[in-house]
């Protein structure tokens, strides 16, 4: 029984740590985001001092003179972060895949259709590329060809909010002529109130064809979601925004409903774990800007030069006249009167 009991406190200390040293991890990456610390060199080993969790080099800032991430923001605007990155997993549609409550494979893609399509939504913004009749012939192209085949595949991202829709449209369409390729697609974007703090929460439904434009199968493998996830955090960078994640992210997942009901106490624990995510943020700011100041003293040394004995001679020189000594003044001797004084002469023929 006792060792049971201290099997489970070692567990719970054991975890606390590790969640107390991905903390620290996470500072110290941010710090070395903004250049504040020096980074590590590889090992012989080969492996690097701390790995980035997130995908993509998510901590990039402005300070890092890297080629794919320019300096400054082409729109001419200072940089803004954005905190609710999130992309979601891709999901394809195929024959094969069909839930019994669809006649075929067709009737689940165009319920989805419908769904992101809907005029009757108060949160629809905008509908690029919806053509039902084009997405059925492709689908019958694919499924004539194999019973099983995939013929659609869906996902949706999140936004900033601060965009308005036809600039979200445009780097969407970038992101998938770029990297996906696919010849036919459909964008929905919607902009709704978010349950906890009721803010905008700018996100787009994207469904695309399972071919590209030369007419080749499109696959994922690890690789490819991991280039897609890179170049989507490019592109946001590109346009004026620098991405964080907090540390608590990715850990669980939080059901916001239970019993067809909003949870509070889930809804409670997200709100604290926001407000140490402001925290965290606040105290690595803070860090990093008295780092810079110590950075600055340090270099405004470095560049004050160091006068030489010769320079230091001259200017002594410059700024004062040596005048010549002045030659001591003729006195004339003291002439002392000797009275009754007596001169002692010592005797020299004296013996000891």
């Amino acid at each position: 029984m006792w060792k049971w009991i201290k099997k489970l406190i070692t567990k719970e200390k054991r975890e606390e740590a590790k969640h107390i040293k991905s903390i620290i991890r996470y500072n110290e990456r941010e710090l070395r985001r903004k250049k504040y610390i020096p980074e590590q060199k590889e090992t012989k080993k080969g492996k690097k001092g701390f790995a980035s969790r997130s995908p993509g080099g998510v901590f990039v800032s402005n300070s890092v003179k890297n080629p794919n991430y320019p300096s400054a923001s082409p729109t001419g605007r200072s940089r803004k972060v954005f905190c609710n990155r999130f992309v979601s997993s891709f999901t394809w549609f195929s024959g094969k895949s069909k839930s019994p409550s669809y006649r075929n494979a067709f009737d689940a893609l165009k319920a989805h259709l419908k769904y992101i399509s809907n005029d009757k939504r108060e949160d629809l913004e905008l509908i690029y590329n919806n053509d039902i009749e084009k997405w059925k012939e492709l689908t019958e192209l694919e499924l004539n060809r194999r019973w099983d085949a995939r013929f659609a595949c869906k996902f949706f991202l999140t936004l900033p909010n601060d965009l308005t829709a036809e600039e979200a449209l445009t780097l969407i369409k970038k992101l998938i002529d770029e990297e996906i390729q696919a010849n036919f697609y459909t964008i929905a974007i919607h902009r709704n109130k978010s349950l906890i703090e009721q803010k905008d929460n700018l996100h787009a439904h994207i469904v695309f064809s399972s071919r590209t434009k030369n007419g080749k199968r499109i696959k994922f493998n690890r690789q490819d979601l991991s280039r897609i996830h890179k170049r989507w955090n490019q592109i946001l960078y590109e346009y004026g925004y620098i991405i964080k994640t907090a540390t608590w992210r990715n850990r669980e997942r939080v059901k916001l409903y239970r019993n067809k009901e909003l949870d509070e106490t889930a809804i409670t624990y997200i709100k604290t774990q926001r407000r140490l995510w402001a925290l965290y943020t606040q105290a690595i700011d803070a860090e990093a800007t008295e780092r810079e100041r110590t950075k600055k003293k340090e270099e405004e040394k470095r560049t004050i030069p160091t006068p030489s004995l010769r320079d230091t001679l001259k200017r002594i020189l410059q700024t004062r006249e040596i005048q010549p000594k002045p030659k001591p003044e003729t006195q004339e001797p003291l002439i002392i009167a000797k009275q009754n004084s007596k001169i002692y002469k010592p005797n020299r023929n004296r013996s000891p």
